[in-house]
């Protein structure tokens, strides 16, 4: 029998969870005994990756606009779509569309106190509001370490199994009153890739000049990734150090003018102290791997991280990291082991840090080598692949099937 699995996606931008499902799917999209559906916007760079992988089905969460429909509108619409899809199982790629998947189990659908209401519900195509199909299980994926509302958790509660990318994550999902025998963690995986030696045309293509000490930043530009505070940290270390870079990769993605205003004052600060030249701006870039592997240093400063995809890429790559001790960090990455491992929000923390490494090539590479190590042998695509899969199929009360 063929398990039918839907994998619900909100946006249709390729940031971490998307990368990190991307590679569940290649793995998976080589079985057999299931078939799998994406649910996703059909635009943008997910879709794009998406359709050499698997089959696609639009989903159009918020409206032309950019917001968010009412939860219960969305379960509705979700309701309708998974019995058009003949889905046995329906899985959210994220933290909000699980309340979705939640909310739609549900008798009683949950509202949100944000939501509008709605005089006139989607009916499906027999003139009744959508009912779920019979036996249809929900999942869904926890990638955030948020403060939720009790209508959230109450949504979340509905599906039947919650899949957390670390113990930090599950944790705090837990403390707020998530059912603890329905989550479960499965850590996400990654490739090694092939060694390769820096290329100095990708660095010069930004600015960066040859024999430069390249500091490498990488994710969406917001406040908890915290890139403000390394920004301060690498104009304070420049006067001492004149050789050090700060290359950043990837975008703003709120529109929030917080977020707006956020992304400005880093690039301000450099125009402030006269080192705009120090400051290389790439946006976002596929070839991570590539930058990773022509960098001297990954610094994430991070205030809030369940479980960085970032950290993976950069000890897959071999690029000695610092990073901050928040969320799911220290499960991946063992202080003095395999990374400097730092408290958020500290400016003179990671001056020390990033000048402790940049005096000692050999302390970088002992700490590359084993980060290297540690992510080869515990965080398998393959690995995160079977222990996904497995869940949903438990969750879905078919028949189990046999590993990846």
């Amino acid at each position: 029998m063929t398990t039918r699995i839907g994998i619900l996606f909100e946006y249709p931008s390729l940031n971490g969870g998307e990368h990190s499902m991307l590679a569940v799917l290649k793995i998976l999209s080589a079985r057999s005994d299931i078939e799998l559906i994406a649910i996703c916007p059909e635009v943008g760079r997910l879709f794009d990756e998406l359709q050499s992988v698997v089959s696609i089905e639009q989903w159009y969460p918020r409206t032309s606009d950019g917001v968010r429909k009412p939860l219960d509108l969305l379960a509705t619409e979700l309701a309708s779509l998974c019995r058009k899809l003949q889905l046995n199982v329906i899985h959210a790629n994220s933290l909000s569309m699980a309340r979705v998947t939640g909310s739609m189990k549900l008798s009683n659908p949950v509202r949100s106190p944000l939501d509008r209401p709605i005089t006139d519900p989607p009916v499906c195509d027999h003139g009744k509001q959508s009912p779920i199909s019979p036996g249809l299980r929900a999942t869904g994926h926890v990638r955030d370490i948020l403060k939720l509302a009790p209508t959230a958790i109450r949504a979340l509660n509905g599906n039947d199994c919650l899949i957390a990318v670390s113990n930090a994550a599950r944790d705090a999902i837990v403390s707020q009153g998530a059912d603890p025998n329905k989550c479960q963690t499965v850590y996400n995986g990654i490739r090694i890739p092939t060694p390769a030696p820096p290329n100095h045309l990708l660095l010069r293509s930004v600015g960066i000049p040859d024999h430069a000490f390249v500091i490498l930043n990488a994710g969406q530009v917001c406040l908890r990734k915290g890139q403000l505070d390394l920004a301060k940290a690498v104009i304070r270390l420049i006067p001492n150090h004149p050789d050090l870079h700060l290359l950043h990769l990837g975008e703003r993605y709120s529109s929030k003018e917080e977020s707006i205003q956020y992304a400005a004052e880093i690039e301000q600060h450099f125009e402030n102290a006269g080192l705009r030249h120090h400051l290389h701006l790439a946006g976002f870039q596929r070839n991570v791997t590539e930058w990773m592997q022509s960098s001297s240093l990954l610094v994430h400063t991070a205030r809030q991280e369940p479980f960085g995809r970032v950290l993976l890429e950069a000890a897959a790559a071999g690029l000695p990291i610092i990073a901050t001790s928040v969320g799911g960090t220290s499960e991946m990455l063992r202080s003095e082991i395999d990374a400097v491992l730092i408290p958020p929000a500290n400016v003179d923390a990671i001056i020390k840090a990033i000048e402790g490494l940049k005096r000692s090539v050999d302390r970088r590479n002992e700490l590359a080598l084993s980060a290297h190590a540690r992510v080869e042998a515990m965080f398998s695509p393959e690995v995160s692949a079977s222990q996904f899969i497995r869940l949903l199929l438990d969750a879905s009360g078919l028949e189990k099937q046999p590993p990846v």
